[in-house]
């Protein structure tokens, strides 16, 4: 906060002013929305380039399984959840002009929207894909100024992955990869909010020294040619949530 010259107190500001906002619960819009594959496809760069370079917590084959889910009927569940929110997220990096982006009006918003449909399929589920979403929320957050939201999410995430590790042997290689993936992640995120925030913690730190770094030769990046005609052509051009 210092570096930008916001203040030493500037996070609990928002913080304190966030807390005493009456919350918003998400309606039950019966309106049809269209997602658009280039729309989606969009999103999915900006989330590569400005997200997912810091926080790398997603596995290859990631971007072939998101145009499938996308261009699907997006049932509720961890999957469809995950996808929404890598669109979500890579939709708010887009609108940031700062960033270079022109991202559609709104289409945060309602990627989002559709995304809190599985919300409490996620918080009950154990799979890693639940963890990500979780994580996402708390990016998603801080990125419109909610941090004690944000928080929240990071600490639900937190715990799950610290009991996913408890459970997942080194030998479920793969499993294990993404798990101490997104342990890193989390606490990276959880550490930065507690130094702005008056917040207790959620002990992620006691597994510090129990859980290796990851192999970044096995996390996801984005493939430009995901976008290409031959990679599309089978595909719907949208899909109605």
């Amino acid at each position: 906060m210092a570096i930008l010259g916001l203040g030493p107190g500037f996070a609990e500001e928002i913080a304190s002013l966030e807390r005493n906002v009456p919350p918003v619960w998400p309606g039950h819009s019966s309106r049809m929305h269209l997602i658009q594959q280039q729309h989606a496809l969009l999103a999915l760069a900006a989330f590569s380039r400005h997200i997912h370079i810091w926080y790398p917590i997603l596995h290859p084959g990631f971007s072939q399984r998101y145009l499938s889910i996308i261009s699907g009927p997006l049932m509720p569940g961890p999957e469809s959840c995950l996808v929404l929110l890598v669109a979500a997220v890579g939709a708010l990096a887009q609108q940031d002009y700062e960033l270079g982006g022109s991202g559609t009006e709104n289409s945060s918003e309602l990627y989002l929207e559709v995304a809190m449909a599985s919300l409490p399929v996620v918080l009950t589920d154990k799979c890693i894909e639940s963890v990500q979403c979780l994580f996402l929320l708390a990016i998603y957050h801080c990125c419109v100024s909610k941090p004690s939201q944000a928080y929240d999410y990071t600490m639900m995430a937190s715990f799950k992955v610290q009991n996913l590790l408890k459970h997942i042997g080194a030998s479920a290689e793969e499993p294990y990869q993404h798990s101490i993936r997104a342990y890193w992640a989390i606490l990276l995120l959880e550490s930065e909010l507690r130094v702005q925030l008056d917040v207790v913690d959620s002990g992620i730190w006691n597994q510090d020294d129990k859980v290796p770094l990851p192999n970044s030769r096995r996390a996801w990046q984005f493939d430009v040619d995901t976008g290409s005609p031959d990679s599309t052509n089978t595909s719907p051009a949208g899909s109605r949530v």
